[in-house]
């Protein structure tokens, strides 16, 4: 593990890395700032250099994990924008991954949220997620989420989301059987 601040890794280096982004209104936005293999460490690692949150507080001041603060698109990017320069980067030079959903028609004056945020000088980047079936998604998810369980250095945050994940990949399992049953069950009927 290593502490990373603006201006502790070379510019050159920086120029892999890109942002990771979940973007929410009435739900948190949170932004990952990624570096891709980076200098010793393992190929294929990512390191999170930073991290940007819009979350609403509590009464006692904590992030409220559960509820956004309802800023426009154009407020969002801007954040992001700022966060981004503190490392000397930009949107644009550096990609800002979203996921598919923010490209959706959501009947804004720009059409969508990714539409929003371009306009505010902050372009996104499709993720891609939906290129691929569910269900191949969900068994390379799977699969990558074992073998992190196999690992012992894994945080317990970390090991209670891999046992959610079982436990969902179970109901899809049930869900798939029982779907079968029923067409099953529906071929006999109709004869």
């Amino acid at each position: 593990m290593r502490d990373a601040r603006p201006g502790g890794i070379p510019q050159d280096k920086l120029r892999k890395a890109f942002v990771c982004m979940d973007w929410g209104c009435s739900a948190p936005t949170v932004a990952y700032l990624c570096l891709p293999d980076p200098e010793g460490a393992p190929k294929g690692s990512i390191w999170l250099l930073d991290e940007f949150y819009v979350a609403a507080s509590t009464a006692g001041g904590q992030r409220d994990w559960t509820r956004g603060t309802y800023l426009s698109n154009a407020e969002q990017a801007v954040g992001i924008i700022e966060w981004l320069s503190r490392w000397n980067l930009r949107p644009g030079t550096t990609k800002v991954v979203a996921d598919d959903a923010v490209f959706n028609a959501t009947g804004s004056d720009r059409g969508s949220t990714a539409g929003d945020f371009k306009a505010a000088g902050c372009p996104l980047v499709r993720a891609g997620k939906m290129n691929q079936r569910e269900a191949n998604g969900l068994a390379l998810v799977r699969t990558m989420l074992q073998a992190a369980w196999r690992r012992r250095n894994v945080q317990g945050k970390f090991q209670t989301a891999v046992q959610e994940m079982m436990e969902i990949n179970g109901l899809i399992e049930d869900i798939e059987i029982k779907e079968k049953e029923l067409k099953e069950k529906q071929n006999t009927t109709a004869l």
